[in-house]
């Protein structure tokens, strides 16, 4: 009989050893990939209910009734799809401003949306100015 004594393959040792690094590999490379998607969800997620803020803002900044109102200083609105909870505020320029010239003639706009992103409470706050001139530069022009 012939020895048969190649040594040329590898054990059972180095094959269980080198799948046990392939297995361990695969499985972070997956994980990293899934917390990427799953940070790419909340992330759209967070910049869909910022875009409703600042679509608020810009109905607010051109809608010439906001700007004239003295009885509503502060507006809540709620959102059910998505959750989101917007507040817009109607300011008069602080008198220690540099804009205090300007305080019969600009009101700030102060809208603020509200909601919760995995278990966090989330806010963003946007400000536009509004030029609101006196009654009788209105009337003057008219």
């Amino acid at each position: 009989m012939k020895n048969l004594k190649n040594n040329s393959g590898f054990t059972l040792v180095e094959v269980l050893l080198a799948m046990g690094i392939l297995t361990l590999a695969v499985t972070t490379i997956s994980d990293l990939q899934f917390r990427s998607l799953f940070r790419v969800l909340q992330d759209r997620e967070d910049i869909e209910r910022i875009f409703l803020v600042k679509r608020e803002v810009y109905k607010n900044f051109w809608s010439e009734n906001l700007a004239q109102r003295d009885s509503i200083k502060k507006e809540i609105q709620t959102l059910e799809n998505p959750e989101l909870k917007l507040t817009t505020e109607i300011l008069d320029i602080n008198p220690k401003s540099s804009l205090k010239a300007f305080k019969d003639k600009i009101k700030i706009i102060n809208t603020s949306g509200e909601w919760k992103s995995s278990g966090k409470n989330k806010k963003i706050t946007m400000v536009g100015l509004v030029f609101r001139p006196k009654k009788e530069e209105q009337e003057k022009k008219q």
